[in-house]
């Protein structure tokens, strides 16, 4: 049985910028996995715009792990690894988390979402959270806040 805010926490809307430009985002975290569930993005130039929907198995990615999260003969085993599975072939998309230089959740007015450092990396990464609510959920799962 998965319980959220026990087992794992999950932000359904968030915004980051992946490799494949802008990106409307998930974030779910598990105690040692953190995965950023690209939506949609959107890149160009002058007068190029391409936008990209994700998907697995044919239903939009949101849509899956909602469904894998509802789902209740789904173990939490088997849901970290679908989504782990589903997300092979988007970089920068799942983090180890004690393989994290730093680890931040921010939680206010000016800046609210995760902030994260890979090993060697020079700044921070982070993708945005609208609902503060769920970053309270992050911070406490996590031990910030």
């Amino acid at each position: 049985m998965k319980r959220k805010g026990i087992d794992f926490v999950y932000a359904p809307n968030g915004d980051m910028m992946l490799p494949a430009g802008i990106s409307k985002i998930a974030a779910l975290g598990f105690r040692d996995d953190l995965f950023i569930i690209p939506r949609s993005s959107i890149a160009g130039a002058g007068r190029t715009v391409e936008t990209t929907t994700y998907s697995v198995g044919g239903k939009p990615m949101l849509e899956a792990v909602e469904a894998w999260i509802s789902d209740p003969s789904v173990s939490l085993d088997d849901f970290r690894e679908s989504v782990k599975v589903a997300l092979s072939e988007q970089p920068g998309t799942h983090f180890r988390v004690n393989e994290l230089k730093e680890f931040r959740i921010r939680n206010s007015w000016f800046s609210r979402g995760l902030y994260f450092k890979k090993q060697g990396a020079g700044g921070f990464t982070g993708c945005s959270i609208r609902d503060k609510t769920l970053v309270a959920e992050f911070q406490s799962f996590y031990g910030q806040g």
